[in-house]
């Protein structure tokens, strides 16, 4: 199963700030509270990313595959950064499922690595990825991002506080990736 990991702080949000104080009903040019709304989005999409265990926000991924596994990267991705461990170049691909077969059976003669299907070699890519969310992405970002700037006290006298509506995932349910999305 293959891992992927964030290298790369996001370098775009999918959600501007401009939309989300049009969300919030704010004033365009009232800026005193720019830096809690775009915590707050940061925030809200990256619990849309956990939820749906998928990235929305363009950066550098890097993806781990073993051996056995097809070379497959998410849409989105875009140009190849580096690759690392058992290959160092994607030309090796080729012959590497060619090898692993040999290997298996037994035809190499010296064998570098035991048969460990629990440990097998692994190579890394590390790629930039781009995101582009849908509409309905943006929109569960933007409720998440929401209840969390309306509810940022614990408690408040005379108020009622709600918890994290699931609105949200009734949004994000179709783009939810479970186990290792093959």
């Amino acid at each position: 199963m293959s891992i992927t990991k964030s290298i790369t702080k996001p370098t775009t949000e999918p959600v501007s700030i401009e939309l989300f104080k049009a969300q919030l009903r704010l004033q365009p040019e009232d800026t005193a509270e720019d830096a809690f709304l775009l915590h707050c989005l940061s925030a809200g999409r990256g619990k849309a990313e956990k939820y749906c265990n998928q990235p929305f926000a363009s950066r550098v991924l890097e993806t781990t595959f073993t051996v056995t596994e097809p070379f497959v990267l998410p849409p989105g991705a875009g140009e190849i950064l580096s690759v690392s461990g058992f290959i160092t170049d994607l030309s090796q691909l080729p012959t590497l499922g060619q090898y692993w077969n040999e290997y298996v059976k037994g035809i190499s003669i010296s064998r570098e690595y035991p048969i460990d299907y629990d440990n097998l070699p692994t190579y890394t890519v590390r790629y930039n990825f781009t995101a582009n969310a849908e509409a309905d992405v943006i929109q569960a970002i933007l409720k998440i991002a929401s209840d969390l700037y309306e509810n940022r006290e614990n408690s408040v006298t005379g108020a009622s506080n709600k918890a994290l509506g699931i609105n949200y995932q009734v949004l994000l349910n179709p783009y939810r990736v479970i186990g290792d999305g093959s």
